[in-house]
C-alpha cells in the first residue's frame, strides 16, 4: 500500500502517531471523502476481496464502496501506520431476524486498555469511533449511539432514533479477529442474489458538514440540518450527478 496515496485521497494532512486523536481524525477524514457506494454491484462488475484491487479501485480510481471493500482497506491502513486493528464480522439486526455472521464487516482497534469500533462502511452510521467499553451514550455530533455488551466478546451497537424517542438495535459484533477472505462467501451473496437490496437498488451516500447527500435509484435526497428535500432524476442524468455530489466519474 501506498499510504501517501491513500491519505491524499482522504485529504488527510495530520498526525500519524498511533493514538485516539489520530484515529478519530482518520476515521472523519474517510467517511467525509469516501462515499458508500453500490455502484459494481448494480453494473454486475465483479467485487473481489483482493486488497491492492479493492486500493486501486478505491483510491486509484477515486471510488467508494460497501462494507467489505470500505473497511477491508481502512483496516489496512490503520495496520500500515501501526495501529493494533483487526477485521470483526458484524450480524445485521431487522426487528427479531439477525443476519448471518460475516453479514458485515467493522473494525476493532485496541489502544492502551480501551477498544473501539471503527466502521466506515455502514452507510449512515457514526462520524467517530465508538468505546465499546463505555457503558453511556456516545454522540457523534450529529447522532447518540450505545454499545452494550452479550458477553465477554460479542456486543450490540444501538443508535438512537429521533422521530421514536427510543434506541433502536443496527448490529451486533464479535470481537474475534477475521481475515478479509472471511467475508467472500457473503461478499459473492450480496452481489448476486435477488434478495440481496444491493442487487434490487442504487446506493451512494455521503455525510456532509451539516446533513447528508444521497442517491437512492433515481432519488436524490439532500439533507441540511432539519430541512431534506428529494427530487427525481432521470436515468441519464445519474452519472452527473455522481460526478457533481460524489466525484465519481
Amino acid at each position: 500500500m501506498l499510504v501517501s496515496d491513500y491519505l491524499k485521497r482522504i485529504n488527510y494532512g495530520g498526525s500519524k502517531d498511533v493514538s485516539i486523536e489520530t484515529l478519530m481524525a482518520l476515521y472523519q477524514a474517510h467517511v467525509y471523502s469516501i462515499p458508500f457506494e453500490n455502484i459494481d454491484i448494480k453494473h454486475q462488475i465483479p467485487i473481489k476481496l483482493v486488497k491492492e484491487k479493492l486500493f486501486d479501485k478505491i483510491v486509484n480510481q477515486q471510488r467508494g464502496g460497501y462494507c467489505y471493500e470500505l473497511n477491508g482497506m481502512f483496516c489496512w491502513l490503520l495496520q500500515e501506520l501501526g495501529f493494533d486493528a483487526c477485521l470483526i464480522s458484524g450480524s445485521i439486526i431487522k426487528g427479531k431476524h439477525i443476519g448471518p455472521q460475516y453479514d458485515h464487516v467493522a473494525i476493532l482497534v485496541t489502544l492502551a486498555t480501551e477498544s473501539w469500533l471503527v466502521d466506515v462502511g455502514y452507510g449512515d452510521f457514526s462520524l467517530k469511533p465508538l468505546s465499546i467499553n463505555s457503558h453511556i451514550s456516545q454522540h457523534d455530533g450529529k447522532n447518540s449511539y450505545h454499545i452494550e455488551s452479550l458477553d465477554t466478546k460479542t456486543f450490540k451497537v444501538f443508535k438512537w432514533k429521533e422521530n421514536e424517542k427510543h434506541y433502536h438495535v443496527v448490529y451486533q459484533f464479535s470481537t474475534e479477529p477475521c481475515v478479509l477472505s472471511d467475508f467472500e462467501p457473503m461478499n459473492l451473496w450480496k452481489q448476486t442474489c435477488a434478495e440481496s437490496h444491493f442487487t434490487q437498488m442504487l446506493i451512494c451516500t455521503l455525510p456532509t458538514i451539516n446533513g447528508r447527500i444521497s442517491l437512492i435509484n433515481q432519488r436524490l435526497i439532500v439533507s441540511e440540518g432539519a430541512h431534506k428535500s428529494e427530487k427525481i432524476i432521470s436515468k441519464e442524468d445519474i452519472p452527473k450527478v455522481l460526478a457533481l455530489y460524489f466525484n465519481i466519474k
